[in-house]
């Protein structure tokens, strides 16, 4: 019987397109706000409680800091989720392509 619990409750496999990345997170400068991401991946990122109250597809801009010597770069995103807990899932919108390039090598390595 136990098996067959096993069967029925084993993990789901990540089917995201980016898969996310949680031991190198992203520092982001959002409206004066320092935030260091609890996962990201190159289609979004996740933040613990955010600043100010927001709404499910409010679109902000924002920084991410230096990857690898690589200096900062802008983006936009759109709040994707609220958790209970305040936390932020966001999409990215634009990312400007020399940063979209650093965190692709970032994925990668």
């Amino acid at each position: 019987m136990f098996e067959r619990l096993k069967k029925l409750f084993r993990p789901v496999p990540d089917r995201r397109r980016n898969a996310r990345i949680y031991d190198r997170p992203l520092l982001l400068l959002i409206e004066g706000y320092e935030y260091k991401t609890l996962d990201w991946s190159l289609s979004g990122f996740r933040i613990a409680a955010f600043h100010r109250p927001m709404t499910r597809l409010e679109r902000f801009d924002g920084m991410i800091g230096a990857i690898d010597g690589e200096g900062r770069g802008e983006f936009t995103a759109e709040v994707a989720r609220i958790a209970a807990n305040g936390e932020i899932g966001a999409r990215f919108l634009e990312v400007s392509s020399a940063k979209f390039a650093a965190m692709s090598r970032q994925r990668a390595g």
